[in-house]
């Protein structure tokens, strides 16, 4: 919901975005969903 962010960003001037983890809307449990997570934020934060 773009509308509803914009007037707040940035955020965290040089923050990175990453998809949300939230394990009650994903099929992964445990260290799959940590592990996916992690490779998420490798992927934003790796040039």
């Amino acid at each position: 919901m773009p509308g509803y962010r914009a007037p707040f960003e940035p955020v965290v001037p040089g923050a990175f975005k990453v998809p949300d983890t939230d394990a009650y809307r994903s099929d992964l449990e445990g260290k799959e969903l940590g592990l996916w997570a992690a490779n998420r934020v490798e992927e934003a934060t790796t040039p």
